[in-house]
C-alpha cells in the first residue's frame, strides 16, 4: 500500500504493507428521494496486511450516508464514519466513486 491515506478507518500514512488483502461488505438502505437518492450504508472493511514481517489483521465496521446522483459522471458521493480495532478510535471520511 505504502501508507494508503484511502484505506477507510485507518489514520493517514497507517497501513504499509509488502503483502495486503481488503474486503468490504456493504449494505445500502434506500431513505428518500430528494435532488437523487440518498441511502443509509452499513459495512464492513476486513483486511489483513504484512509490514516487516508484522502480521496485522483488523475488522473495521462502520455506518455512512450515500447520495446517488442522476446522470452524471461520478454518481455516488458519501461519508462514512468508521472504527478502527487496530487503533480504536472512530475516524470519518468521504467519497466520491461510481455506482452500479
Amino acid at each position: 500500500f505504502g501508507g494508503a491515506a484511502w484505506v477507510r478507518g485507518c489514520r493517514d500514512q497507517g497501513v504499509w504493507a509488502e503483502r495486503a488483502m481488503v474486503v468490504t461488505v456493504e449494505y445500502l438502505v434506500p431513505m428518500f428521494d430528494w435532488g437523487g437518492t440518498w441511502a443509509l450504508a452499513g459495512f464492513a472493511d476486513v483486511g489483513a496486511f504484512t509490514w516487516r514481517e508484522e502480521d496485522v489483521n483488523y475488522v473495521n465496521p462502520g455506518t455512512g450516508f450515500r447520495f446517488f446522483l442522476r446522470d452524471v459522471a461520478f454518481p455516488a458521493v458519501g461519508i462514512d464514519v468508521t472504527y478502527n480495532t487496530v487503533d480504536d478510535v472512530v475516524r470519518a471520511s468521504a467519497l466520491i466513486g461510481f455506482a452500479p
